[in-house]
């Protein structure tokens, strides 16, 4: 039950809803507020690897520069 509870947070930060700012005050630093923050900020886990702003796909770090178009001389 609280599981859900505060994966219906994290949904709800993900889609980038906004809270009712009392909402927040009265949540801050609360597993709620937590769980919708990281929502929001866009982090997972995925088979035990945590991806988020700090720590994209792999794919995507490797392949930055490979995508850059090449340098006319």
């Amino acid at each position: 039950m609280k599981n859900s509870i505060l994966h219906r947070f994290y949904l709800h930060g993900y889609s980038g809803n906004a809270l009712p700012v009392w909402f927040r005050r009265i949540a801050a630093r609360s597993q709620i507020h937590r769980a919708r923050l990281s929502g929001f900020d866009g982090n997972f886990t995925e088979s035990g690897i945590a991806y988020g702003t700090s720590n994209p796909y792999n794919g995507i770090a490797l392949n930055r520069r490979a995508a850059k178009a090449p340098r006319l001389t």
